[in-house]
């Protein structure tokens, strides 16, 4: 009786120890709606965030190769952020810079940050990424999260 007490505490305990804590976490992915596009052709990329928790700020970059695609357009008036920090620019070569904050916060999945109309210019493969990314709980604190990202990559061939 006594091995049967303790092997149930010793078990209780890895039980307490060993079990994963659900983490709260955000993802901000790109979707390119297409992988595969031809020169010349404009689309559409939305930068979008998911969040399990609510949130009231976020900032970032958008790194794209500046010699196979061109910005022609960044939309920001369909965002879940209201007040603009950085407005959506590009500030250097192949690099949007992006921050903005909502009182009150958001929370759930498919909320568009801002979205980008590339013009392809070269073949190849174009990877998009997002860098210095950071996302700020809706927690009266500030307090930073834990925030992932998922890039993409389109591929660009010649036109038919």
């Amino acid at each position: 009786m006594r091995i049967y007490t303790k092997t149930i505490i010793f078990l209780a305990l890895n039980l307490l120890i060993f079990t994963a804590t659900p983490v709260f976490a955000a993802e901000i992915h790109l979707d390119a709606h297409k992988s595969e596009i031809n020169s010349g052709e404009q689309f559409l990329m939305d930068i979008i965030i998911h969040s399990e928790e609510s949130l009231n700020a976020v900032e970032g970059q958008l790194v794209f190769p500046a010699d196979k695609l061109l910005v022609k357009w960044i939309r920001d008036g369909n965002s879940v952020i209201n007040f603009w920090v950085e407005k959506p620019r590009i500030e250097a070569s192949g690099i949007i810079l992006f921050s903005g904050i909502t009182p009150g916060g958001f929370i759930g999945a498919n909320n568009t940050i801002f979205s980008v109309i590339f013009e392809a210019k070269n073949t190849g493969i174009a990877y998009v990424v997002l860098q210095n990314t950071k996302a700020l709980r809706n927690d009266g604190l500030g307090t930073e999260t834990v925030l992932s990202t998922r890039d993409t990559a389109v591929s660009i061939k010649l036109r038919d």
